[in-house]
């Protein structure tokens, strides 16, 4: 199946399963939802033969035309990275949640893969990811801009995504189908 179809399919059941779990919700909840004023439409081009996004903050990014691993700093991003099967290219594991475990027990390669880096022993985050070879970081955009900058500073491509609205899971999905077809 290619890659779009799967992301079609990917997306149709990522908005099943948030229509599921809204339908549950018996407490109100904030409305992470903006105005169409103040939402950044991602946008997708192709410039001098490579590929160039306007992520979810409205950044800038050139792609990296070999994406050789991918740093998943959230959870939406490495669920994003599962779902299209992409899994051989993360850098490490995100253990925040029991999912994170299942995810493991699902995939082998993902099982074999180190724990997410941390600060510490006078290095950074940045500094880990560089070691990793990491060349694309997924970002939380609710973060704001400087997380994605810190990795864009160090030469690694960054992009800020979202994942609570069922447009930004569109849009993320759309995104990310985009880079790696």
């Amino acid at each position: 199946m290619k890659l779009v179809e799967r992301l079609i399919l990917i997306t149709i059941s990522l908005l099943l399963c948030l229509m599921v779990l809204a339908g549950c919700q018996n407490q109100s909840e904030p409305d992470y939802a903006t105005s169409a004023d103040e939402q950044t439409q991602i946008q997708m081009n192709i410039v001098d033969g490579k590929k160039v996004i306007v992520d979810c903050l409205g950044r800038t990014v050139e792609i990296p035309e070999q994406i050789n691993k991918i740093a998943a700093m959230h959870i939406y991003g490495v669920k994003m990275i599962f779902a299209m099967q992409l899994q051989d290219k993360a850098a490490f594991q995100l253990g925040i949640g029991h999912d994170f475990d299942k995810m493991a027990e699902l995939d082998e390669f993902y099982a074999s893969l180190p724990a997410s880096p941390a600060q510490g022993n006078g290095s950074t985050i940045t500094e880990s990811l560089l070691a990793l070879d990491v060349n694309l970081v997924l970002t939380n955009a609710n973060n704001g801009p400087e997380e994605a900058d810190t990795y864009a500073n160090a030469g690694i491509a960054a992009i800020a995504v979202q994942g609570e609205t069922f447009d930004q899971v569109y849009e993320t999905a759309r995104l990310l189908g985009f880079i790696f077809d």
